[in-house]
């Protein structure tokens, strides 16, 4: 079956069209529909096997025997369950790697190689998958505020108001028993050592929804979570509980249970964790414009960088919805850096401004940003540009207004500051 596999993706990397690919999938899982599995274990973001690069060529004097293809589940299911790690783990990846070379053929090893490492290296993803036969890969998506502010008065009350945290967005699951941390995006996080220790007394089959924040601010914490594991671990990090589903719900992405009830048992998960790193989100309950006021100036005053307000009664949402709107000082956007201008005068050899491009509350932006950096930044911009690491990155940008230039459908920014690099989020470039 990895033969066939191969096959598949060589067809599929040489095929440009979406739904031509599309196509190639669906007809293939209709001759042979275990091989949507092999696609589930290659783009579930819920299976990892812990291997961040193949091993080394190892020469085993033992004879090789021809891995079936229960031998290959068996072994990927060890390595996701985590019964196998560190070298032993490499040990059996490299002996199965010799032995279909061997036995089987370099076809079948680039298949598996390619669902070891999670790279399928063809332009397909779980949704042109899905597409092609509904319900092969779980997707995974979390609840989001719209990107624009609200004004007050568009807000229904009762109204949620909680702190807006500077962090990063973590998921964490307990399924059979294991503890995952996830990005917003679905996203593993590895280097979170110490809270999935704090979170393995979590009931089993829960999701809690919130945010880890670093004690050396953002820039920090993405140094950390971006590093391998154990590294950078001097930035201590702490876990904020927002919401609580249960995993049946997240699996099947839809909750029927309202959010004041969600937060009740997030709270009660919290307190019975008994762990100085996890806490459940400070909230209160406003009945009107002027409380919600009052409640953002005093988060502000406290550090934080504004508010989330959520209606009480809202159902937790896989996608952006108005129920979770966010308020701050300033409006900010992520975009996608496409160009950067060199400076003049003193930036000369410097960065002067990012070009930037994308959507913000249903916009498409085009703007410059030269403002917001050190003169250090500058040059470390402009040398990353030269390097080919700049373009495609994500920009958070600050700005006061959304202007519109006359003929024209784009949109630019007013007043833009550089915020810093937003990493952890994907953005999609406007067309």
């Amino acid at each position: 079956m990895l033969n066939q596999f191969h096959r598949l993706l060589t067809h599929l990397e040489a095929t440009a069209s979406k739904n031509d690919k599309v196509r190639q999938i669906e007809g293939a899982l209709a001759l042979e529909p275990r091989l949507g599995r092999l696609f589930e274990l290659a783009l579930s973001p819920y299976i990892t096997f812990g291997i961040a690069k193949l091993p080394e060529p190892v020469n085993y004097n033992a004879d090789l025997t021809t891995p079936s293809m229960e031998d290959v589940f068996s072994l990927l299911d060890d390595l996701a369950q985590r019964r196998l790690t560190g070298h032993a783990a490499l040990a059996a990846v490299g002996k199965t790697r010799l032995a279909l070379s061997a036995k089987v053929s370099s076809g079948a090893t680039q298949a598996f190689d390619r669902i070891l490492l999670k790279d399928l290296r063809c332009g397909v993803s779980e949704s042109s998958v899905n597409k092609a036969v509904p319900g092969t890969v779980p997707v995974f998506s979390c609840q989001l505020a719209p990107s624009e502010m609200p004004k007050l008065d568009e807000l229904k009350f009762p109204i949620v108001v909680e702190p807006k945290l500077d962090g990063v967005r973590t998921i964490a699951i307990k399924r059979d028993g294991v503890v995952t941390l996830f990005s917003r995006n679905g996203l593993p996080f590895e280097n979170f050592v110490e809270l999935q220790n704090a979170l393995t007394a979590m009931p089993d089959n829960t999701v809690l929804d919130g945010e880890v924040v670093g004690s050396q601010g953002f820039a920090a914490l993405m140094t950390r979570t971006k590093a391998e594991r154990g590294k950078h671990t001097d930035v201590l990090i702490s876990y904020t509980v927002f919401d609580c589903l249960p995993l049946a719900d997240w699996d099947k992405q839809s909750c029927a249970v309202p959010y004041m009830l969600r937060r009740d048992v997030a709270q009660q998960v919290v307190r019975n964790l008994r762990s100085p790193i996890v806490h459940a989100i400070e909230s209160r309950h406003v009945a009107n414009a002027g409380m919600v006021e009052k409640a953002y100036a005093d988060y502000l005053d406290q550090g934080y960088e504004g508010v989330m307000l959520k209606d009480p009664k809202h159902l937790y949402s896989f996608k952006r919805n108005k129920t979770w709107r966010k308020l701050k000082p300033f409006d900010t956007a992520d975009l996608t850096v496409t160009g950067v201008i060199e400076g003049k005068g003193k930036y000369a050899g410097m960065m002067g401004a990012l070009q930037c491009k994308g959507t913000h509350a249903g916009k498409e932006i085009e703007a410059e940003c030269g403002s917001g950096v050190s003169d250090a930044q500058r040059a470390e911009i402009w040398a990353d540009f030269l390097a080919g690491k700049v373009v495609g990155r994500i920009a958070e940008i600050r700005f006061q207004e959304i202007t519109k230039a006359q003929d024209s459908d784009t949109y630019s920014l007013r007043f833009t500051s550089f915020v810093r690099w937003r990493d952890d989020k994907i953005v999609e470039v406007a067309a």
